[in-house]
């Protein structure tokens, strides 16, 4: 059966929607029932090669035998099958007397599929494969699994998970193909028979596995093709006869394939494949493909144990990646321990660093580095001019982190750096304007590619016609790469930000230096302000899909221990998303302008979350810490999450200058109208000459130490401003180095309130039932779990991953919300809207993003969002801000 490329549709090909091809192929029979009565209302043609009487209209189970595998357990597997979303196996034994084969007993999957309810159903072959295939799970997993310590790479995994697959399935050639960022990938294993051609270390283009193919390759985890000769069997009746809306077949394991695709396979040479997907975090890592020259059948049981062998597999290898990256950021932070034990007074991290860059530079696979900052710049190796670099920062898409990253500088720029040795650049700024920065630059690294055909051979300007169709040649051609640097991975990414908190250590140590300098500091404020807005964002950023998930959970019914692990995650998660923002709040405190949320507040549960937090830090100094409240009821007038991070820092810093195995003594008590507080240690003490100055900015005891303890030198500068703003007051008190602290806190005690207790009654949901929202954000983990919550809450979501996508999406579904993020490719949040309002008038926006200074809060008012949310974002705010303005609108 040759593919006649003349009649196919080429224009529509890369929107082929292959999971609703309205047919399956031969060596398996389908059947569509009615979910509530049963009845048989879509079949397969070939079903009349099973059945010997027209089944369409009669009720499936007259046909299914009483016994192990009845009516009443097909149902229980149905029902957890759609409450799940997937499908699952079972086995279906039919009465003699209807059927014309003469076995009776058959393998079968069950899943939903639009309204109905599906059964695939396959012979039960007498097959030696069907015995052994558990036996090679069981192997797998007390034999080779074991050596996952001792195997030392991801192509070493790969070639024991090819072997096991092979054996299992008795294919020809079963290869390992690991997909890139970009989606092009390459073979990393293979196991095969002698004679076939080897794929081993080809590469593939992005092209020869399209999106909508890879997105089923997500939910649906094996494929088989047994015969590329087969032909499809078409299902009956057929649409705009008496059905109008087509088969969803997602979960199916019959279905029929793209035309391109099995010609692409006839052109291998290939009779016969199979695919396993290798899926971690619901994203498509790599897939197993198992080639055979002849037609080449596995039983459905036998697939299935597969497709559990495949998840195995994917998260043995998941862990295996995870592991050599964790290995190699080990050997990272070694360095950077060893760098900081060289610090002296007379010898600054600069210093250090200067004598140790070849070492640094062969461990980051970089040619240069470059750090710049108002006070301190150093050039190491191989490095462009300034005057280049700030031509690259101004010209380049600064993403929502400010991080600048190429592999080559001609193509993201031009030629206009075709000239320079430089070939790439990760550069990471200190401020949102860029004037301090480190930066790792790589020089041309030419290399040679293997290609499973040219990669060029299809012209970018040519038809549709001839760039869609599928290759007619494999022959491995070489490519060599020019102008290009050795590629920044993820790995890379991280480890340059391990240095890039060195750097940040030693820009807060100059300014610890300038205090002394009012004048001075004062006019580095706004510096600082940037610094900070920067930091704050880059920690705050990465707790959005976090905090998302905690919210997702906490929807679901669980049990009680799951309970009290998600309210501890949630509180966690408060406190750092706190701190973050104490930390864009140093300008803001300073002059007064700090906001609080106050409420009664019992002081144990304070000390109790306080100590929550510093436990980690407490368990590994094996402190001994002895809580004295004699009156668990005490409360206060106060913000909790405020008063919490000030006893959590004091606690912190007490477990932090304390040696190991110290003592640290907490305890609460009454003075007439007041709640005393005293929190001592037995640590290294603050001399006399330092108790007066502890609790100004950027103020510690020892800089130097903070370098090895951490701390930026503003904690206890916050928690002296954030106590007077509680109408307390602060004192610390030290008999001298070595002799250990005493911090002692005073606040009014609480006088119950009727009024203040009353609970604050949420703003009713109703506005949103029925309307139609729509996300655009890069983060598709985070765009997933919104999803998931706004389903959870009856609510329909549409997500969009770009600009260009969301402006498609718009114009047809004309949103009654949109939730804009404002760090996005193409575009970004404030351009898109301007390109939106012109679509609808009828639309209310929102924006989110980590930044969250008040120049961004009002920028997106300035340009017409209804309400700007900073990640993370508490998910009931959102929907009751959301309902709120929906019911406003209305009102106007």
């Amino acid at each position: 059966m040759k593919l006649d490329l003349d009649n196919l549709k080429f224009e529509n090909c890369e929107d082929e929607p292959i999971h609703i091809p309205e047919s399956i192929q031969s060596y398996g029979y389908l059947l569509a029932l009615n979910s509530e009565t049963y009845s048989v209302e879509v079949v397969s043609a070939n079903v009349n090669d099973l059945f010997n009487q027209d089944i369409i209209g009669e009720n499936f189970f007259n046909f299914v035998v009483d016994g192990d595998y009845d009516k009443s357990f097909i149902l229980e597997t149905y029902n957890r099958a759609k409450d799940q979303e997937t499908r699952l196996p079972i086995q279906v034994e039919l009465k003699e007397e209807f059927i014309r084969e003469s076995k009776t007993k058959f393998f079968a999957v069950v899943y939903k599929s639009n309204d109905n309810f599906v059964i695939e159903i396959e012979p039960a072959k007498d097959f030696h494969q069907s015995y052994s295939s558990r036996h090679f799970t069981k192997i797998y997993s007390t034999s080779i699994a074991p050596k996952f310590k001792v195997l030392k790479s991801l192509d070493e995994m790969g070639k024991e998970i090819v072997s096991t697959v092979k054996k299992l399935t008795g294919y020809q050639r079963v290869i390992l193909y690991r997909f890139y960022d970009d989606y092009s990938g390459k073979v990393i294993a293979e196991e095969k028979d002698e004679g076939m051609d080897s794929y081993l270390g080809l590469m593939s283009p992005a092209g020869d596995i399209p999106e909508q193919a890879r997105e089923l390759y997500v939910k649906n985890w094996i494929r088989l093709t047994p015969d590329t000769e087969l032909e499809n069997v078409r299902l009956v009746p057929s649409l705009g006869k008496e059905r109008d809306r087509p088969l969803d077949m997602t979960q199916s394991l019959l279905r029929s394939l793209s035309p391109i695709h099995l010609q692409y396979v006839r052109n291998q040479g290939i009779r016969s494949s199979m695919s396993m997907s290798l899926v971690t975090h619901n994203k498509l890592w790599g897939l197993i493909m198992c080639h055979n020259r002849e037609k080449h059948y596995i039983p459905q049981n036998v697939r299935l144990e597969c497709e559990n062998l495949s998840q195995i597999f994917s998260w043995h290898l998941y862990a295996k990646e995870e592991e050599l990256t964790l290995s190699r950021i080990k050997k990272i932070d070694e360095v950077i321990s060893s760098l900081l034990e060289k610090v002296r007074p007379s010898e600054s991290i600069i210093d250090v660093l200067l004598g140790q860059q070849k070492r640094i530079l062969d461990l980051m696979n970089a040619d240069g580095f470059i750090f710049r900052s108002k006070h301190n710049s150093i050039s190491v190796g191989c490095v462009p001019n300034e005057e280049t670099i700030k031509k690259m920062l101004k010209t380049s898409k600064k993403s929502e982190s400010g991080s600048f990253t190429s592999s080559n500088l001609s193509e993201t720029f031009g030629d206009r750096y075709s000239d320079l040795e430089v070939k790439g650049v990760h550069i990471t700024p200190l401020t949102e304007s860029f004037n301090h920065y480190t930066g790792w630059f790589r020089k041309e690294h030419v290399y040679t590619q293997k290609w499973a055909g040219n990669p060029d051979e299809q012209n970018p300007k040519a038809s549709k016609k001839e760039r869609l169709s599928p290759r007619t040649s494999f022959k491995v051609h070489e490519k060599t790469v020019h102008n290009q640097s050795k590629h920044w991975s993820e790995n890379d990414k991280v480890m340059a930000d391990r240095f890039h908190k060195l750097f940040l250590t030693h820009a807060l140590e100059a300014q610890v230096k300038m205090k002394e300098d009012i004048i001075n500091l004062e006019e580095q404020d706004q510096s600082k302000d940037e610094f900070l807005a920067t930091l704050a964002h880059e920690l705050r950023n990465p707790l959005s899909p976090i905090l998302s998930g905690v919210e997702l959970l906490e929807l679901a019914k669980d049990d009680e221990t799951k309970s009290v692990v998600i309210d501890t995650m949630k509180r966690q998660l408060s406190q750092m998303s706190s701190l973050v923002d104490d930390l864009m709040d140093v300008s803001r405190i300073t002059q007064g302008k700090i906001n609080l949320r106050p409420e009664p507040c019992f002081i144990s549960e304070i000390v109790n979350q306080s100590l929550e937090i510093a436990q980690a830090l407490i368990s590994k100094k094996s402190h001994t810490v002895n809580v004295d409240i004699p009156d668990e009821n005490l409360r206060v007038w106060a913000d909790k999450t405020r008063l919490t991070q000030v006893f959590a820092n004091i606690i912190s810093n007490a477990a932090k200058y304390t040696n190991p195995n110290g003592n640290i003594e907490i305890s609460i008590s009454t003075k007439g109208q007041k709640v005393i507080a005293k929190i001592k240690d037995n640590g290294i003490g603050i001399p006399k000459d330092r108790l007066s100055s502890i609790f100004e900015m950027f103020s510690q005891v020892n800089p130097h130490s903070s370098r090895s303890e951490g701390g930026l030198g503003i904690g206890l500068m916050l928690v002296k401003r954030l106590v007077a703003l509680h109408g307390g007051s602060i004192s610390a008190e030290s008999e001298g180095k070595g002799l250990g602290s005493t911090f002692s806190l005073s606040f009014n005690l609480y006088k119950d309130s009727e009024e203040e207790l009353a609970p604050k009654e949420k703003y009713p949901l109703d506005s949103l039932n029925g309307k139609k929202v729509l996300l655009v954000d890069d983060n598709q983990d985070l765009g997933q779990l919104y999803k998931s919550l706004f389903q959870n809450k009856g609510i329909n979501m549409t997500l969009a991953y770009t600009p260009s996508k969301a402006i498609d999406i718009f114009k047809e579904l004309k949103p009654d919300v949109a939730i804009l993020d404002i760090g996005l490719p193409e575009m970004d949040g404030y351009q898109l809207l301007s390109e939106l309002q012109k679509l609808s008038k009828a639309t209310l926006f929102f924006s989110q993003s980590g930044w969250g200074s008040e120049k961004h809060f009002q920028r997106s008012k300035d340009v017409g969002f209804r309400r700007h949310f900073v990640k993370p974002v508490d998910f009931n705010e959102l929907l009751s801000v959301i309902a709120k303005q929906i019911d406003s609108a209305g009102e106007n």
